[in-house]
């Protein structure tokens, strides 16, 4: 994900879900892919949560627009960009 992250230049954290954790509160567990007999897919999901945790941007997609997101998050005044420390 840091590879990821550094090649699209981003400036906030990435969350990554190996437990599902947040999958499955966020209600983006796939159940569809019996043919592979897998079962709990994570869907690919994008969220922009603000500093009051609100959902200000959310999409559910094969692949999330990453420059939409980004475009949300610049024209938004109560988006925190969250650095590492």
């Amino acid at each position: 994900m840091n590879k990821y992250k550094k090649e699209q230049r981003l400036n906030f954290q990435l969350l990554g879900d190996f437990n599902k954790t947040a999958s499955a509160a966020f209600d983006v567990l796939d159940d569809t892919l019996p043919a592979f007999r897998m079962r709990e897919v994570s869907k690919r999901a994008a969220f922009v949560i603000d500093k009051a945790s609100i959902i200000q941007y959310a999409e559910i997609a094969p692949h999330p627009a990453i420059s939409l997101i980004l475009k949300h998050i610049a024209n938004s005044s109560s988006i925190s960009i969250v650095k590492k420390r």
